[in-house]
């Protein structure tokens, strides 16, 4: 027995020491370090130089006539505070066309939310984001009316890489018939990530 226990202290002086101690953080040192963190996360997000534009409705009556061949949505009123307000023109709105211009390649976050009432009750209504008149693959959502005076939800979120300048617009479709689509609340936004 007292050779098994020679044996484990003998053992027990053989294995390394700890390469280095843990670091010991200071409470007030790791509090600094996160409100740091988070202050230049905002900073960069506040950036007066952010490049970003949209368009939007909001409280809107106007109806757009839809057919089977999709046509440009033309329901927007005002242009979103943009970088543009801030001398910015990397991403610059255009109400008059209904059109998100992006200034140079690179990556931008576009999101598109509608409530809309269509006229038609159980009818789909397909929206696509679009670079020019060329529909960007995957970048759609959808709609089905319940109703004719229910106001139905679809939305987007879409990541989107032009090499070069691009026009966005969104372009809508009915599935069948001639529904009219009055956009009560719609917004599309676009925020370039690098």
């Amino acid at each position: 027995m007292q050779h098994a226990l020679q044996c484990m202290a003998a053992t027990a002086n053989t294995y390394p020491a700890p390469l280095m101690e843990p670091p010991q953080v200071k409470p007030l040192t790791a509090i600094l370090a996160v409100a740091v963190f988070c202050l230049s996360t905002f900073a960069v997000v506040d950036d007066a130089s952010a490049k970003y534009g949209g368009l939007y409705v909001s409280g809107g009556e106007t109806a757009q006539a839809l057919s089977t061949t999709a046509a440009k949505m033309t329901g927007f009123a005002a242009v979103a505070e943009s970088g543009a307000d801030d001398g910015d023109q990397s991403v610059v709105a255009t109400l008059a066309d209904d059109t998100v211009t992006l200034l140079g390649g690179g990556t931008y976050l576009v999101s598109f939310d509608i409530t809309a009432l269509v006229g038609t009750a159980d009818i789909q209504v397909a929206f696509t984001l679009r670079n020019g008149t060329t529909a960007i693959t995957g970048a759609t959502c959808g709609l089905e009316a319940e109703a004719a005076d229910v106001p139905t939800n679809a939305s987007m979120t879409w990541i989107y890489r032009p090499t070069a300048d691009a026009v966005l617009s969104v372009y809508t479709a009915s599935e069948s018939g001639t529904p009219n689509l009055t956009p009560v609340d719609a917004q599309l936004s676009v925020v370039r990530i690098d």
